[in-house]
């Protein structure tokens, strides 16, 4: 993979100071590991029956997107941090970065 894959996939996010939403290896693997797949948890995240779920779900997906940058990075954290307004565009963010860090064949998170 060239870098121009990998840049395409890191997408600028301003929460706190701008952040830059990139989903390596460790993220992809903590996602796994709680969510059994990425996909599940963008599945999750967009379950409208379930607002509270959801909102912990887009919490561990900016973490798992943040922590190649910023490795004392918390969902705690994350979540006294975010601005309520800013989760339409938060949730698109995650799709777009998630779906350019999958591998081919693993389905599209959006």
């Amino acid at each position: 993979m060239g870098t121009d894959n990998i840049s395409k996939r890191k997408i600028p996010v301003m929460l706190d100071k701008e952040r830059t939403l990139f989903y390596s290896m460790g993220g992809i693997i903590f996602l796994t590991e709680k969510y059994g797949d990425p996909n599940e948890a963008i599945k999750r995240l967009r379950d409208k029956k379930h607002p509270a779920e959801a909102l912990r779900v887009l919490l561990d997906l900016l973490y798992a997107g943040f922590i190649h940058e910023d490795k004392s990075i918390t969902v705690e954290y994350l979540a006294d941090n975010i601005d309520s307004t800013a989760l339409d565009m938060l949730v698109r963010s995650i799709s777009q970065a998630l779906a350019g860090s999958m591998p081919e064949g693993s389905g599209d998170p959006q």
